[in-house]
């Protein structure tokens, strides 16, 4: 089984996030296939992960929609994962941080090309994945850019 696969299938016993009244709005979207971002009003500077606040102002903050595009700051290929049985027979697979033109960095797997072909500066592009059986829940992933 591989993770593109494993995201078709659904990974049954995956940890599922939270979803509470200040990240709704990014899982909403998210289940639309559209990538949004917190971005202080008073700033103007965008924050990730989802907060109550501005992580600037301890202000209000507004939900944009992003450009969905990205480079790759780093990775890590998975290659033994022994310990935990939802991912056990997912390895190897690459968890990347990848930075946002809009300033921040946002952390998920790396799909959509041979791992070897991964490196610092790839272009990359988000896309949307259910975790759960009612598909209320997804998940963003990036691919090569196209």
């Amino acid at each position: 089984m591989t993770l593109a696969s494993a995201i078709d299938d659904i990974l049954p016993g995956r940890t599922l996030p939270v979803i509470n009244v200040d990240t709704a709005p990014f899982f909403e979207a998210a289940a639309e296939g559209r990538l949004v971002l917190q971005r202080c009003k008073e700033t103007g500077r965008f924050q990730w992960y989802p907060r109550a606040c501005s992580i600037y102002t301890f202000g209000e903050v507004e939900w944009v929609e992003a450009s969905g595009k990205g480079r790759v700051y780093s990775f890590t290929i998975v290659r033994n994962n022994a310990v935990d049985p939802v991912f056990r027979d997912l390895v190897p697979y690459a968890i990347g941080l990848i930075e946002l033109p809009e300033g921040v960095r946002m952390m998920g797997n790396i799909t959509g090309c041979d791992l070897k072909d991964i490196h610092v500066g790839m272009e990359v592009e988000v896309y949307f994945a259910p975790m759960n059986a009612d598909h209320s829940i997804h998940m963003p992933f990036w691919k090569p850019a196209a």
